[in-house]
């Protein structure tokens, strides 16, 4: 059996998205440990957290910031609201659309699972020192960036 420190990952090693969806599984298995005492999913936690930080927003900002599409943010949204954590409202100016705010139970809940998930993802991280993970931040949003 080849350990791991000896396979070669060759071309592959050059693409990207494979390193960052190798990376990305490690901390979503993380998050799933971690929050699987809350049934929480990773888009629900993020969701609930960009309502929570930008009270008002629209479905669609709200898609767009997280890289949802509709139909998955509208599901989130509807779980969101059957566990009572954020709301929908109706915009004055524009019937059509909805703004999402925060419940004060959604606050509560993100106070009591922030420090969770952030032990969780110390598991993956913990080898860098602030400096590079301040770098690798700024470098994953100027790439979030690009693909808006």
């Amino acid at each position: 059996m080849i350990r791991d420190e000896q396979l070669i990952l060759g071309r592959l090693g050059d693409c990207t998205g494979f390193l960052l969806r190798r990376v990305q599984s490690q901390l979503a298995k993380s998050f799933y440990t971690t929050a699987s005492e809350h049934q929480l999913r990773p888009g629900l936690f993020s969701a609930l957290s960009v309502i929570a930080d930008n009270p008002g927003l629209s479905q669609r900002e709200l898609a767009r910031i997280t890289s949802l599409d509709g139909a998955t943010t509208v599901n989130i949204i509807d779980a969101l609201e059957s566990r009572d954590y954020a709301v929908r409202k109706r915009v004055k100016a524009d019937r059509r659309k909805h703004a999402l705010f925060i419940t004060s139970a959604g606050v509560q809940f993100l106070d009591e699972l922030f420090p969770l998930v952030e032990d969780a993802e110390a598991n993956v991280i913990n080898e860098l020192r602030l400096t590079e993970l301040n770098w690798l931040k700024t470098v994953l949003d100027r790439l979030h960036q690009n693909t808006l």
